[in-house]
């Protein structure tokens, strides 16, 4: 039988742009600018978004949701 698999998960350029920034501030700064965007874009999409900061950095959230002032 032909069996079909999907992988969810961030396209290659949010690969990249992750593996461009490294780790430490950096990366933390491009992850907050990528999930900025993609907050941007699901405002068109729906009624809200769920924002979950890693290892309760919840300062991370904030400034997630900052771009929608």
């Amino acid at each position: 039988s032909l069996r079909l698999h999907y992988h969810v998960g961030p396209h290659d350029d949010i690969r990249e742009r992750m593996q461009k920034a490294g780790s430490g501030e950096k990366a933390q700064l491009e992850g907050v600018a990528i999930a900025q965007e993609a907050t941007l874009a699901a405002r068109e999409l729906g009624q809200g978004v769920y924002v979950m900061p890693p290892f309760n950095k919840v300062d991370l959230a904030v400034r997630v949701i900052d771009v929608l002032r």
